[in-house]
């Protein structure tokens, strides 16, 4: 068994950070032992321990802001966050070598407190602890974060790291400065086992899920609604995932403007998003710039139809009229839709091609291979283990 050390980030909220976390650690459970690292209590480290994983409280800071915060502003966050991830590795230090930590993994783009935590291990251990970079975010593409110290500086760290895990090639793209280094590797994340292939009777119902936020196209995915709508009137939109109630009510507002109030419902953050998704007629994955989507790839396994905005990593999962359908605009999400309602044939054969696609490349069975690969390569690679 190898002792890992897990660094991520999500607190206070279950989201597709931490899902996607207990899929790896479910995945790696006969090769790993899983040390988790979480900056805050909060949902995520309940869900964590409830699945029976040793969770660790250890305050340390993201080392990012959102985009309008102004320069001015950052400075005293970055004096503030250094010396917060200072004490954090203080406390993490005799943790690491009492439970025998052979490699850190962190878990997220949206910290870069593990190339910290490495170094300081180096300095006052002299030895080296191998450190994946686990890349799930653009960061500022898909949710308008900026790094403190500039992009210039994280994608150094990152270039730097032992190895590097994107979950798509828009993601490597984004952080890898040198795409023919080895140690920088391309694996779309683990969704699923094969054994959860699955396929429900459909309701009349469009499903957008997750965070409800701009940067995710909630508002796109209403004027593709508002478009069937008056094609198909029995149908409704239901958004799943947290929302601030301005922006819903924003949201509200704009359906009652279009006349469909009583069809959009909002139900949002839920443990378990399976029975939405699974008895969805379909799916509408309408970011502009999606890291992956972890739900297109659920939706797939559950035998729901994807319909995807044609740009991101949906492009690296989605083959239009085979797997999935996209779209590039308002009209063309629309007709889409009808074609999913209307055509039984082809709803069918886009849910078989999914299924196919979702067990070939995003199932536990299929990442569980490469990621050992990856972890016994480095492990065989560091002398100092």
């Amino acid at each position: 068994m190898i002792n890992v050390l897990y660094i991520s980030h999500e607190t206070y909220e279950v989201a597709g950070s931490t899902f996607s976390l207990a899929n790896h650690l479910h995945a790696l459970r006969s090769e790993v032992h899983p040390l988790v690292v979480l900056p805050n209590k909060g949902p995520a480290a309940d869900y964590l321990r409830n699945l029976g994983y040793n969770v660790q409280i250890v305050p340390f800071k993201l080392n990012i802001s959102p985009n309008r915060f102004a320069w001015l502003k950052r400075l005293p966050r970055m004096v503030y966050d250094d010396w917060k991830n200072l004490q954090a590795c203080r406390i993490l230090r005799p943790i690491i070598h009492d439970s025998h930590i052979q490699m850190i993994h962190t878990n997220t783009s949206a910290t870069i407190f593990g190339s910290y935590l490495t170094h300081y291990i180096e300095v006052h251990d002299h030895r080296h602890i191998p450190h994946v970079w686990h890349l799930r975010e653009f960061l500022d593409l898909d949710f308008g974060f900026t790094p403190f110290n500039g992009w210039p500086h994280l994608r150094k760290l990152v270039n730097d790291a032992d190895a590097t895990i994107s979950i798509t090639q828009a993601v490597h793209d984004h952080f890898i400065t040198n795409s023919d280094d080895v140690r920088h590797h391309v694996i779309n994340d683990a969704v699923c086992s094969i054994s959860q292939l699955s396929c429900s009777a459909k309701l009349p119902y469009l499903l957008f899920c997750g965070k409800v936020i701009p940067e995710k196209g909630p508002e796109l995915a209403l004027d593709i609604f508002h478009t069937l709508h008056l094609k198909h009137p029995n149908y409704h939109l239901v958004y799943v995932g947290s929302v601030e109630a301005q922006y819903q009510r924003f949201l509200e507002t704009k359906a009652k403007d279009y006349g469909i109030s009583d069809a959009v419902t909002f139900k949002h953050f839920q443990t378990d998003i399976h029975p939405f998704i699974s008895q969805a007629t379909a799916l509408l994955m309408c970011s502009r710039n999606e890291a992956q989507g972890r739900v297109t790839v659920e939706a797939m396994f559950y035998g729901t139809p994807v319909i995807a905005m044609s740009s991101g990593g949906s492009l690296e999962i989605i083959s239009d009229n085979v797997n999935g359908l996209l779209f590039n605009t308002v009209e063309k999400g629309a007709q889409q839709c009808s074609r999913i309602i209307e055509d039984t044939t082809l709803a069918q054969s886009i849910i078989k091609n999914a299924q196919q696609t979702a067990a070939s490349r995003f199932s536990e069975e299929v990442y569980r291979t490469k990621m050992v690969k990856i972890y016994n390569s480095l492990l065989n690679n560091n002398s100092t283990i």
